[in-house]
């Protein structure tokens, strides 16, 4: 499973009282799903890949990392497979209840 994000908000700096800088990390949120297939035939292609479409104004795409571009998560203008978060987590969990296995680094982060 891959798992790629973008920032919804600029990376912010606040003045705490006790006189110390912060730094306020943006939210993030999952912007594509991709799972590939790991043994028999078609071993190594995906049979899932979707874009996830947000309500939430992108700041960043993170395009360098994630190949995502403006346009991609809108079902108006995209040529993508794009669908809503729950779409997904409805496709995953039908994936974990069959037995398939997962397997990659940081997955973890990608549960999440």
């Amino acid at each position: 499973m891959y798992v790629q994000f973008v920032t919804l908000g600029q990376e912010e700096t606040e003045l705490r009282s006790d006189g110390k800088i912060a730094t306020i990390r943006p939210q993030m949120t999952v912007a594509r799903i991709t799972c590939i297939r790991g043994q028999g035939p078609l071993e190594g292609t995906p049979f899932l890949d979707d874009y996830i479409s947000t309500q939430e104004v992108v700041v960043d795409y993170l395009t360098k990392f994630s190949g995502i571009k403006p346009g991609d998560l809108d079902a108006n203008y995209s040529s993508k497979n794009v669908t809503m978060l729950k779409i997904i987590y409805l496709k995953l969990r039908f994936l974990i209840d069959s037995g398939v296995k997962f397997v990659g680094h940081g997955l973890n982060n990608d549960f999440r």
